[in-house]
């Protein structure tokens, strides 16, 4: 008989042990979904409850133990367990029997984006002693952790009377939900505050999660431009699933027109084009009758009529967040999306884990569809890396040198531009972070190292700086070494913003790049869009004309529309970008990515001094003036300016008769419009445009009239 009992307690052990571990996954359902109430202990298809195997006090991103068993109907009983609560839906309670505990929804979402996930809840009964909150969490699949979703839904019980009722709560998961054949979405329940008695019962109710059909019609992705004339180019995208006809127009505005040209190609020809002009290229898809999806843009710029433009091209530079880690291969979707959205030809990236994270990086992003990128030489360095990325067809690698600091490396890397033959370097940086002073002395140190090199140049260099810079604001002190002259002006860099004070304010909101996220998940910073850490810097001959040009309003934190201030990127509304790429970002990285688009235009005219005298000059109010007549001299190219860089004021040398109501427009380097002034003599060549009461800031700005493409501009 002893045997026979120590037998049966062992079977008991083990029976109690399963049921500890036999949590049930539910049969994945398709959408929409449904619940409003709970009126019997029978759950829905889909549905469970599920227990842990001690009482979560955090927002634990565990998986579940085990399923918590039904205690009934009643809202007062004060036994562990979950509740069939009728009209009040879903109640959980928890107990050191019974440590709850989570409601988790099954469902199929292969074929479908844009998950949208509805709910409320409601305190059943309050006791004062403990409070306990409830949240959405998502995982795809039924194994392995799961990851939050929302900061602004998490409902307490703190301070709440027994029958309040929550508004309705709404969510989109993150694209990594999305045509997934299954996807655990569950409400955890946890104690937030805790001293000893009974706890507080809360319910889920009025559950509804949709989904939008795939097929409705997808952006248009890789918008480029190639063969690109004084006049003309050609125009051409990925194709879009579904699509049977797309639309296209190219014009002078970022905004999307009413409509455009039809084609059922993937590419068009575009003609009458004006030389040395910024366009917007603009595609959209017809899926079949009147449904369209949005436009897709990319900009390019024709070539020069006067000295020949040898091709644009983008830099991007990104933060990866610790690539590959244990999630790069489910992040490498969302790069890709990235990549497709930007299509850039230089990609410079940071927080690269050692060789393997580059290489995968190229393989299972870049050249995921098409071998378009070549990596240049990596260097495994302390800590994480930088790597670089190029189009074989416009560049060719020359050398990779690492610049040791006291942190990590700064990676010199030299590119030789095809078109042109003029070389191009690039600094890779990711600076020490944090907000301490000897954070601050860090980072110091580490562009000292950077200007060590740079300093060493002559002038006509052309480089730039690149990367997570973790820099606060425009006066600490690593930021100024590198925008002022030190000890050799040739190896400053510039700014095309300079955004003066803290720029962790609403008024740089649309410069931010981290964080677009406000929830934990695979590591990185949350809080919101609210730092300007990742930039790109330029050498002064990159900023003068000629050779490497910026071209004018393509500096950007891709994905910032300005309206995420201390928000998650994929938080509706989107006024600029798609939800497409707004998830994407929030779920690749903690940071964005920074793009710019050059140009390079070779027997650029030289900026020769003009006479001009001030007596010649009449002011009739702060914004528009008058200009009397001068001596005709001989004729210049369209339109020039001296000095360049300027101070409080620039002598502007137009064509004779080229000015005859002419306004010039002064934009800065984010494409605001600055200043407006009439040019309005018929036969002036020079005039004397003073500035001073504007109080511009330093950097770039651009000179537009109507007889000359875009000048550029540096104010010191």
């Amino acid at each position: 008989m002893k045997k026979i009992r120590i037998l049966f307690l062992l079977f008991n052990l083990l029976w109690v042990h399963i049921a500890l571990i036999a949590q049930t996954n539910p049969t994945a359902v398709s959408l929409p979904f449904s619940l409003t109430g709970q009126s019997s202990a029978t759950l829905p298809t889909g549905v469970a409850v599920h227990r842990f195997t001690s009482i979560p006090t955090t927002r634990t991103l565990s998986a579940a133990t085990g399923d918590l068993p039904n205690q009934g109907s009643s809202p007062t009983l004060a036994t562990g367990g979950w509740y069939h609560l009728g009209t009040d839906g879903i109640g959980i309670l928890s107990s050191g029997t019974n440590p709850a505990g989570a409601v988790v929804v099954a469902i199929n979402t292969t074929g479908l984006t844009n998950i949208q996930v509805s709910w409320l809840c409601k305190t059943i009964k309050n006791q004062s002693s403990r409070d306990n909150s409830i949240a959405l969490q998502y995982r795809v699949g039924t194994s392995g952790s799961f990851i939050n979703v929302g900061t602004t839904t998490t409902y307490s019980s703190t301070g709440m009377i027994d029958g309040h009722s929550s508004s309705t709560l709404t969510e989109t998961l993150p694209v990594g939900a999305e045509n997934q054949s299954v996807v655990q979405v569950r409400w955890i329940y946890w104690e937030s505050v805790s001293t000893s008695g009974s706890r507080d019962k809360i319910s889920v109710d009025d559950i509804s999660i949709t989904g939008s059909s795939s097929s409705s019609c997808a952006t248009p992705t890789g918008i480029s431009a190639s063969g690109i004339t004084t006049t003309s180019a050609t125009i051409s995208w990925n194709t879009v699933s579904g699509a049977s006809s797309y639309e296209y127009a190219v014009t002078t505005s970022s905004t999307a027109p009413s409509s455009g040209t039809n084609t059922t190609s993937t590419s068009a020809a575009v003609g009458s084009l004006t030389p040395n002009t910024l366009y917007y290229a603009h595609v959209r898809a017809n899926c079949g009758g009147s449904t369209f999806s949005s436009w897709g843009t990319n900009t390019f710029t024709t070539n020069d009529s006067t000295g020949g433009d040898t091709g644009n091209f983008v830099i991007m530079t990104y933060n990866l967040l610790n690539y590959p880690g244990s999630t790069g291969s489910s992040r490498e979707p969302s790069y890709r999306t990235i990549i497709d959205a930007v299509n850039p030809d230089i990609v410079v990236c940071q927080e690269v884990l050692q060789s393997t994270g580059a290489t995968n990086f190229l393989s299972n992003v870049l050249n995921y569809s098409a071998s378009n990128y070549n990596m240049a030489t990596f260097i495994d360095g302390y800590d994480t890396d930088n790597s670089l990325y190029y189009k074989s067809a416009k560049f060719q690698f020359i050398s990779n040198t690492a610049i040791s600091t006291s942190l990590r490396d700064i990676n010199q890397f030299l590119l030789k531009h095809i078109a042109s033959g003029d070389s191009l370097y690039i600094y890779s940086v990711h600076l020490k972070a944090g907000n301490t002073s000897s954070d601050e002395t860090q980072r110091e140190g580490e562009v000292d190292d950077l200007r060590a090199v740079t300093d060493a140049f002559p002038a006509g260099k052309y480089f730039l700086v690149c990367g997570d810079f973790n820099i606060y604001s425009g006066s600490e002190t690593a930021y100024q070494k590198m925008v002022t002259n030190g000890s050799n002006a040739n190896g400053k860099f510039n700014d095309l913003l300079s955004l003066s004070g803290s720029w962790n304010n609403s008024s740089y909101a649309i410069h931010h790049t981290q964080s677009p996220r406000t929830t934990s998940f695979g590591g990185g910073a949350t809080g919101g869009l609210d730092d300007r850490f990742d930039m790109l810097l330029f050498s002064t001959a990159i900023t003068q004309t000629g050779g490497f040009d910026i071209v004018p309003n393509t500096y950007k934190a891709f994905g910032n529309d300005g309206q995420h201030y201390n928000q998650a990127l994929n938080t509706p509304p989107y006024t600029m970008y798609s939800s497409t790429i707004a998830s994407a970002l929030h779920d690749a990285s903690d940071h964005l990515p920074v793009v710019v688009t050059f140009t390079h235009t070779s027997g650029s005219p030289m900026l020769a001094p003009v006479q001009s005298s001030a007596s010649n000059t009449s002011a009739t109010d702060n914004t528009v003036f008058t200009y009397s007549s001068v001596t005709t001299g001989a004729t210049t190219p369209s339109v020039t300016i001296y000095p360049n860089p300027a101070t409080q004021s620039f002598t502007l040398q137009v064509n004779v008769g080229d000015a005859l109501n002419t306004p010039l427009k002064l934009y800065d380097a984010t494409g605001k419009l600055v200043y407006q002034v009439e040019l309005a003599a018929a036969n002036s060549e020079t005039v004397k445009v003073d500035v001073s009461h504007l109080n511009l800031a330093k950097g770039i700005y651009f000179i537009h009239t109507q007889v000359s493409s875009p000048v550029k501009l540096i104010i010191e």
